[in-house]
Parts: C-alpha cells; sequence; structure tokens
C-alpha cells in the first residue's frame, strides 16, 4: 500500500471556502511517496501482518477544523495508530497523510478530537479528552511483533500488530506536557488545587485508574478555573 505524504499547508480558511474538500484534486500537492518501514523493512502492505495499526480500518466522515474550531474540510479519514498518520484518500485512490507540520489543526474523527502534539517528550497525534486550564491527553499505541520462527513444541509466528498501552498526558497552558506515568501524578500536577483535588476524588469515590474518573477530575478542576 502505497501512502503520498502531503506537504502543503493546509489553511483552508484564507485559500478555499469552509465547503472545499480536502481530497479535491486540485487542493493537493503530493511531493514523494513515503513507504512505511518496519524492523529497516520497507512494505508496501500490512496484508502479510496480522491485528490492525488502525484506530478503525475503514474511512470514516472526519472533519478538519482550524485552531478557532471553524470547519475547514470534511474528508474520509482513518487514524494509522502505529504509524502515528492521519491517513486519507484523494479522488484517485491514492493513500495520503495530513502534513503534521501544520499542528494546529484539530481532527473530529469517531467522535472523538485529535490534534498533533509537537513538543519534544510527545511528538504525536493524541485524542482531546478535556480541555480548559489544563487539557488532559489520550496517546494511543499499537506495538509491531516480528514473526517468530518454529521452536521444540511450538509453531512459527506470524508478524502482527498488537494493541499497546495507552498513556495519558497533562497539557499546562505554559505548553509543559506532563506524562502521568503514576495516579498520583494527576493531582501533583493540579497546582494550587490539590487538596481540593483529593476531596473531590475521595467524595465521588474517583479511581483514578480510570479514563472516566481521571477525565471527571480534570473536568472539576477546569470548570473551578474558568
Amino acid at each position: 500500500m502505497k501512502r503520498m505524504i502531503l506537504f502543503c499547508s493546509i489553511i483552508f480558511a484564507t485559500i478555499f471556502s469552509s465547503a472545499q474538500i480536502i481530497h479535491d484534486d486540485h487542493s493537493l500537492q503530493e511531493t514523494y511517496i513515503n513507504k512505511l518501514t518496519l524492523e529497516g523493512r520497507t512494505t508496501k502492505s500490512y496484508d502479510e501482518i496480522q491485528g490492525s495499526p488502525y484506530l478503525s480500518e475503514d474511512f470514516v466522515p472526519a472533519n478538519v477544523l482550524a485552531s478557532d474550531k471553524t470547519e475547514q474540510a470534511k474528508v474520509m479519514m482513518r487514524y494509522n495508530i502505529y504509524a502515528d498518520e492521519m491517513e486519507f484518500q484523494d479522488r484517485g485512490g491514492k493513500i495520503l497523510a495530513l502534513n503534521k507540520t501544520n499542528d494546529e489543526n484539530i481532527i473530529v474523527l469517531h467522535e472523538k478530537k485529535f490534534k498533533y502534539f509537537p513538543q519534544a517528550n510527545l511528538k504525536s497525534y493524541c485524542e482531546i479528552l478535556s480541555e480548559g486550564e489544563i487539557t488532559l491527553l489520550k496517546k494511543y499505541s499499537v506495538v509491531y511483533q516480528k514473526p517468530e520462527a518454529p521452536k521444540a513444541y511450538q509453531q512459527s509466528a506470524p508478524a502482527r500488530f498488537i494493541s499497546g498501552k495507552e498513556r495519558y498526558y497533562l497539557l499546562k497552558d505554559n505548553n509543559d506536557v506532563q506524562y502521568l506515568s503514576k495516579t498520583k501524578d494527576i493531582i501533583e500536577n493540579l497546582d494550587g488545587f490539590q487538596s481540593e483535588a483529593k476531596s473531590f476524588a475521595s467524595e465521588n469515590k474517583l479511581k483514578l485508574k480510570s479514563e472516566e474518573d481521571l477525565k471527571k477530575l480534570v473536568d472539576f478542576y477546569n470548570e473551578k478555573n474558568k
């Protein structure tokens, strides 16, 4: 499967009307072919690899929004978690990827909001779970597992993609990103709010290893700091 990288700024607000479709042939400038490399091997397809590198295999309707949340384009898209690329097709069926250098775009896909974060300790698309004084981010993970040769009493195993552990981050208003490696990290990062956060978590019996409860706590903090 060949994938083309789109190296043009997607600043449709000043160039195209909001009704412009991103996969209109006239809006694409294809500059070079990017072949996915796995373990030093260039591949054109995932056909021989079991599992999936995608959030969802199918291309589904997605909205591309500018930083001010105005709609810039509608396109059929899917998220390649392993390659960390937002893929879409042009009218000729070629698979293209959004240019990550335009990191102000917000992609609404599967009713989830994604954005590329260029910070050194992240450099990835993340789902935005909560926004405000601080932003709660979720980073998806897919791991490539090499094929295994047959062993005594054990058959060979094909190469496969497997789901990795999701990671959560806090983005502060100074653009500092903190990885939440432990449950207590979330409360420690709520500057000047630790005591109230602990009380809220205790009173509501929040389990901060739960994404839903983690989001509740960040939503509570952001509501208090409007």
